[in-house]
């Protein structure tokens, strides 16, 4: 059996020893090789997924699919425009990593951790009672609310859903719609604000009035949701920190993957 590992992404160092222990060969993928993609029962192809740019840079062939197994197994970390054209052109299918319920739990507990990690870190005052602004109450939003409650701070959550609204006021926890007039009056309490929304909430406006002290933490998933150049300008301190789990937990991010791969290839 064997597999082709398309990234050197370091949560794929735990990948690539699951499948040797499982009887793989395995092989990484190098711009020097002309592979011969027939001969793969497993392709694990990078995290952040194939784009053109890719494709171009690891001199891959557009069609490069089409010549693989009709069983190939093919894992991705994220779905993409040019994955979805390669993969409608060999009639391939994949399994989305990142997309995966559990995976996604799991990770959303990494990224918690370098969250309050981060904080700790950029910040001159404790956690505990300190104005802490979260925006979005999704994945990464609902365990990170909880953590910074359990940690002793003044949270407010600001949500665009009737949903997790509905479910803060039965918390009774502090929240507001990111569109009303309640994010103005927040806004320029808050010690740190950390965004979760790949969306900018906040304006021009909202970011004039932050505390010049404050701090503004964005992991939301590209285009992000922070004006950096204006933030700059204000002398606002900030950070744009995505994918956390394999910055802080390299090792166990690599083995939430292995759990979800070893699985579905078994």
């Amino acid at each position: 059996m064997k597999a082709l590992i398309f990234d050197e992404d370091i949560r794929y160092q735990q990948v690539i020893t699951a499948l040797k222990a499982m009887g793989y060969q395995v092989d990484l993928l190098s711009k020097q090789q002309q592979l011969d993609f027939s001969i793969y029962d497993v392709i694990v192809l990078p995290v952040l997924g194939i784009s053109e740019a890719y494709l171009t840079t690891a001199q891959l062939a557009l069609n490069f699919l089409t010549k693989t197994k009709n069983t190939v197994k093919i894992f991705s970390g994220i779905k993409t425009q040019a994955l979805t054209k390669l993969l409608t052109a060999s009639q391939r299918s994949c399994y989305y990593l990142m997309e995966d319920a559990q995976v996604v739990k799991e990770n959303a507990i990494l990224t918690v951790e370098g969250i309050i990690a981060d904080l700790i870190i950029n910040t001159k005052i404790a956690i505990n009672n300190a104005k802490i602004m979260v925006l979005g109450y999704g994945n990464i939003g609902v365990p990170l609310v909880a953590t910074l409650n359990s940690l002793g701070a003044n949270v407010y959550v600001g949500v665009i859903e009737l949903t997790d609204k509905n479910q803060l006021d039965q918390q009774q926890q502090e929240s507001f719609y990111t569109s009303d007039q309640a994010l103005n009056t927040y806004v320029g309490m808050m010690d740190m604000i950390v965004n979760t929304v790949p969306a900018t909430l906040l304006t021009t406006a909202h970011l004039q009035q932050l505390k010049t002290d404050s701090y503004l933490l964005d992991v939301a998933s590209k285009p992000y949701g922070i004006n950096v150049a204006k933030l700059t300008a204000l002398g606002i301190k900030h950070k744009i920190y995505p994918a956390i789990p394999s910055k802080v937990a390299p090792q166990t991010a690599g083995e939430i993957l292995v759990r979800k791969i070893s699985s579905i290839i078994r």
